[in-house]
């Protein structure tokens, strides 16, 4: 005989937080399961989970892990008879994060049938109504969330926070430092000379510049800026620029 005892009991209605001290009476019996259990029936296999159980993610990954092809959620939903749908977003969560269809059974609520990516397949009638579903399951494909559980959203975050700090980093952290001061002058021309690096470089025995792939307007301001500053610009670790100004003798 096959067996899964409710392993997630409610707060409060079926476990007593042991911080508030004693539980009432009425609950001083109940005790979680200490194992989640794959049924099977000939090749068929699938797991259960029990009423609020489907709110955690912790049984259906379980599940999923152990090689359950489908999940069945028992439930009664009569506690809360005119809130009972919002209880059905659950199912068709965990069935998307685990990859596994799910089926689920109410004797108040919504009685309905869902696939691996969380559609509808087919619903019950009424509720309170006995009915059967016939429908074909398709075969369970299991996620990257069944398998790492929390620590995928772990590592998302990690990588994120590594992005985040390494584009907010001090920008000249690794450019070598001048040891002498620089002037406002210098590292204006500096500046420019970085800007035009890459489209402008002159040509032996030519007396003017030669530019690849820049704007007229750009070219402009580069010659502009040159010509008005008679101050040669020292190197300042920024790659060759103390060789542009050579181009405007």
């Amino acid at each position: 005989m096959q067996s899964y005892h409710k392993r997630y009991l409610v707060p409060f209605a079926e476990r007593w937080p042991s911080i508030l001290g004693n539980p009432p009476s009425d609950l001083a019996s109940l005790e979680p399961g200490r194992e989640t259990t794959v049924l099977h029936v000939g090749d068929i296999s699938f797991g259960v989970l029990i009423c609020f159980e489907i709110a955690d993610s912790r049984g259906a990954r379980t599940l999923a892990s152990r090689g359950a092809g489908f999940i069945v959620n028992l439930t009664n939903d009569a506690w809360f008879y005119r809130s009972s749908a919002p209880h059905v977003p659950w199912a068709v969560a965990r069935a998307v994060e685990t990859g596994i269809p799910v089926v689920r059974a109410a004797n108040a609520g919504v009685s309905a049938v869902f696939d691996r990516f969380g559609r509808k397949v087919a619903t019950g009638p009424s509720a309170g109504l006995p009915s059967v579903l016939a429908v074909s399951l398709p075969a369970a494909a299991p996620t990257v969330y069944s398998r790492t559980g929390d620590w995928f959203l772990v590592i998302c975050l990690a990588d994120s926070a590594r992005r985040y700090c390494t584009r907010h980093s001090a920008p000249n952290a690794s450019r070598p430092v001048s040891p002498e001061p620089i002037s406002l002058t210098d590292v204006r021309l500096s500046w420019i000379s970085i800007g035009c690096e890459e489209g402008i470089h002159a040509r032996n025995g030519d007396q003017g510049l030669v530019h690849r792939r820049q704007p007229t307007a750009l070219r402009t301001t580069c010659g502009a800026s040159f010509r008005a500053h008679t101050m040669t610009p020292r190197p300042c670790g920024m790659g060759n620029t103390a060789r542009l100004p050579t181009l405007f003798p």
